[in-house]
């Protein structure tokens, strides 16, 4: 089945079960699609505009910030970005885990911007033993 096709039944599937389950298993679907960084952009404003609760917008928010990251946007900018969801009350720490293990996966993303992400995510709120394994062990050698 083609993405396109493909991005279009996540998003008929999700208009009738907006969940955080469903919201995270879309948006780490859409991170690691093939498409490009408008059409993503896309997928993620249409559905900014059929959620209306502020958990699962957050959610959607920090996974946008992953197609911001891919997109042609100074370092500052970017960093910007993931700061507003690191600082978001609404967004929890497993989530932002998740994120960074997503776009690690992805290979498109400096370890050293992820490395920076970490340490502001640690100082904000603590990281996970796993995490900082993954992370940092080129740092322990």
């Amino acid at each position: 089945m083609p993405i396109k096709k493909n991005m279009e039944l996540f998003l008929t599937q999700f208009k009738s079960n907006q969940t955080l389950d469903a919201a995270k298993s879309l948006c780490q679907t859409l991170t690691m699609s093939k498409i490009s960084v408008l059409e993503k952009r896309n997928v993620y404003k249409e559905l900014f505009n059929i959620v209306n609760d502020h958990s699962i917008e957050a959610m959607i928010n920090l996974w946008a910030v992953a197609s911001m990251i891919e997109d042609d946007l100074s370092v500052s900018q970017k960093v910007l970005a993931v700061r507003g969801f690191i600082e978001d009350y609404k967004v929890k720490v497993e989530w932002i885990e998740d994120w960074i293990k997503t776009v690690w996966k992805l290979k498109k993303t400096p370890s050293e911007f992820l490395n920076f992400i970490a340490i502001d995510l640690r100082n904000i709120q603590g990281l996970s033993k796993g995490l900082k394994e993954m992370l940092f062990e080129e740092l322990e050698e």
